[in-house]
C-alpha cells in the first residue's frame, strides 16, 4: 500500500509520460521466531531444492507482476493520479500484460486442472482444447472461470498465441501441451479430455 501510495504520487509530481515501477520487495526475518512453528497461511508450492534448482535452470528468470490485477488509478481532469474504488480483474490484467509483453503462452493458473463443460453437473466435461468462438458461447461462472475465459478469449484472439486455463500444481504439465483448457485460434472446435 504505501509503495502504492508514493508511486500514486510521484505521478502526479512528474509528468504522465515517465514510466512508474513498484518493487515486490524482500524483507530478512528471524529463523528462530516463534510463528514459524505455527504457520497461519501456507503460500506457494513446495519443492524440494533439486526440484527447485532444476526449474530455476529450465524456467531462467520469471517476474511475477499483475498481483492481484493491480491497483486501480486514474488521471482526473487536472492529470492527477487518484486511486478509484475498482476492481481489476487479474486475469483480464494478465492477459493484457502478455499480450504488450509479447509473451509466447498465456498461462492462467488456478485451483482446477481444467475449464469444465457443466461444471458439478451430471454431464460435467472437463475441457482439452477449444477456439475462443466456441468458448464465446459456453457460460462459465462470471466470479470464477468466467474471466479466466475472457482473458484466455483475449488474449489468443489479439495474439494468435495460445492461452491455458490449469491448476498450478500442472504446470510442468501445462507446458508439455498435455494439462489444462487451450485457447487458441488456430483450432477449429472443441476438444474434452
Amino acid at each position: 500500500m504505501i509503495g502504492y501510495m508514493i508511486e500514486q504520487e510521484l505521478g502526479n509530481l512528474l509528468s504522465v509520460e515517465v514510466p512508474l515501477a513498484t518493487l515486490l520487495t524482500q524483507v530478512e526475518v528471524d529463523l528462530d521466531d516463534p510463528a514459524f512453528q505455527h504457520p497461519s497461511k501456507p503460500i506457494g508450492p513446495v519443492y524440494t531444492e533439486d526440484e527447485a534448482e532444476r526449474l530455476a535452470k529450465e524456467k531462467g528468470t520469471i517476474v511475477i507482476c499483475a498481483g492481484g490485477g493491480g491497483n486501480p488509478t486514474a488521471y482526473d481532469e487536472n492529470n492527477k493520479l487518484h486511486g478509484v474504488e475498482a476492481v481489476i480483474d487479474k486475469d483480464l490484467c494478465s492477459a493484457l500484460l502478455a499480450e504488450q509483453l509479447q509473451a509466447d503462452l498465456l498461462i492462467i493458473a488456478t485451483d482446477v486442472d481444467a475449464a469444465y463443460v457443466d461444471w458439478k453437473g451430471p454431464n460435467q466435461k472437463a475441457i482439452a482444447s477449444a477456439h475462443p468462438d466456441v468458448l464465446d458461447d459456453m457460460q462459465f461462472a462470471a466470479g470464477s472461470m468466467g474471466p479466466k475465459i475472457e482473458a484466455a478469449c483475449r488474449y489468443s484472439r489479439n495474439t494468435g498465441k495460445e492461452a491455458v486455463i490449469g491448476a498450478l500444481a500442472d504446470i510442468e504439465e501445462i507446458l508439455q501441451g498435455i494439462a489444462g483448457t487451450r485457447g487458441s485460434t488456430s483450432l477449429q472446435d472443441i476438444n474434452f479430455y
